[in-house]
């Protein structure tokens, strides 16, 4: 889970926690793909959960960077800009699936269900 705003990124990470997952938390994409390169292919991550607009490195760029690496694992943008041109362009970088802030556990469960069963 990478999102900027602590506040919103504890209320997701409890959502997750509550549907049974293990969340690392981290707080931009730059401290994402630091995480990614020291932990190399054994980063243990299934899914990733990032917010679009943060400080330091958004979560495009690091969407990117890691499609470049060749992490190939599911990675779900999370944006309050959720239009379909924007979605579109999302896709178009990479990502596997686009969500609404703020995330609903309902939503959640919907989305990440695509994904774990």
């Amino acid at each position: 889970m990478c999102e900027d705003m602590a506040s919103l990124r504890k209320m997701t990470i409890r959502r997750l926690e509550k549907l049974g997952l293990e969340v690392v938390e981290m707080e931009n994409g730059k401290e994402m793909m630091e995480y990614f390169m020291e932990h190399g292919e054994d980063h243990g991550i299934d899914l990733v959960l990032t917010d679009e607009e943060m400080p330091h490195k958004n979560g495009s760029v690091a969407l990117m960077e890691m499609r470049e690496m060749g992490i190939d694992i599911p990675v779900l943008m999370v944006t309050g800009n959720a239009m379909s041109h924007q979605k579109s362009v999302f896709y178009d970088r990479g990502a596997d699936g686009v969500l609404s802030k703020p995330c609903s556990q309902e939503g959640l469960r919907e989305e990440l269900v695509k994904y774990f069963c």
